[in-house]
């Protein structure tokens, strides 16, 4: 079992090279909300898993986690997003942590065009291989 998991985490891994990372998403995503309701980030991350006080804010936090490790590391997905609001409950400042895998649940939530397998940056050519066909005419 101890195997297929370490099989797995090192497929994820790999795959997660192949694409763009969430985090870039993350911030131009949730840098944008600021100023903006709470009920802004709500719509597109849906309902916080808890909420909290700290130093006067309300903190809206979501998070996800499959719970799998290997070797004491956590290797499976995880990722935290935090909001927090101002007394006005519009949105003061976030944080996020996680790993790609985790955090690219949220990523695609806040920009429905990020997907994580699906790279927005072009290969380059392969020595050796014929020009790629003109796009059709639309």
């Amino acid at each position: 079992m101890k195997k297929q998991r370490f099989v797995l985490a090192a497929a994820l891994l790999v795959l997660a090279g192949c694409g763009r990372t969430p985090f870039p998403v993350l911030e131009a995503q949730l840098g944008g909300l600021k100023g903006q309701p709470a009920q802004a980030v709500i719509k597109k991350l849906g309902e916080p898993n808890e909420t909290s006080e700290s130093a006067g804010e309300r903190v809206y936090i979501w998070s996800t986690s499959d719970g799998s490790a290997l070797a004491g590391d956590a290797v499976g997905l995880h990722c935290t997003v935090k909001v927090f609001v101002d007394k006005g409950d519009r949105v003061a400042h976030y944080d996020f942590n996680g790993n790609v895998a985790g955090c690219s649940h949220y990523a695609h939530r806040l920009d429905k065009s990020y997907d994580l397998f699906r790279s927005t940056t072009p290969m380059p050519p392969t020595p050796g291989a014929p020009p790629p066909a003109p796009a059709p005419a639309a």
